[in-house]
């Protein structure tokens, strides 16, 4: 008997560590199932973060292209814009040339009249001293004749 109960207990030990064994497999597949799990989720955030790079490099780009773009915008205005201050500098510096051109003929025509109006004095000089001698003579004669 005492046989028995030991082989008894033994069979008891035996079902208690098989069932501790199936526990322990259940909980290992559990782990298991969890490490999947958590393996598949950490795959998808991974992907996640892939594609959401992606989408900033992407929108980085974009922005950087639109950047770059209105910086060739900002260039050509300026290149258009200093153009038109090249220009305008020729303009103003060809209205200068005309000025100094107009003044001078100004000048010119000035002195012409300012000779022609001493011209003209002395000419009217000339021609009083003409008339006044014309009519000095002219006394004279009428003085002569009269005498």
């Amino acid at each position: 008997k005492s046989k028995q109960r030991e082989i008894a207990q033994l069979e008891g030990e035996l079902q208690k560590k098989n069932q501790n064994i199936v526990r322990m497999e259940e909980e290992l597949s559990q782990a298991r199932s969890a490490l999947v799990k958590l393996t598949t989720d950490l795959a998808l955030k991974d992907d996640e973060m892939r594609e959401l790079k992606l989408v900033e490099l992407k929108d980085a780009e974009e922005l950087m292209q639109e950047l770059e773009t209105r910086l060739g915008k900002m260039d050509n205005t300026v290149q258009e814009r200093e153009q038109t201050i090249y220009e305008l500098k020729e303009t103003i510096s060809r209205f200068e040339e005309r000025e100094k051109e107009i003044l001078g003929e100004r000048n010119r025509y000035l002195t012409a009249e300012e000779m022609t109006r001493e011209q003209l004095a002395c000419e009217q000089k000339n021609t009083e001293k003409k008339v006044s001698s014309i009519e000095s003579m002219h006394k004279l004669e009428m003085e002569k004749t009269c005498s």
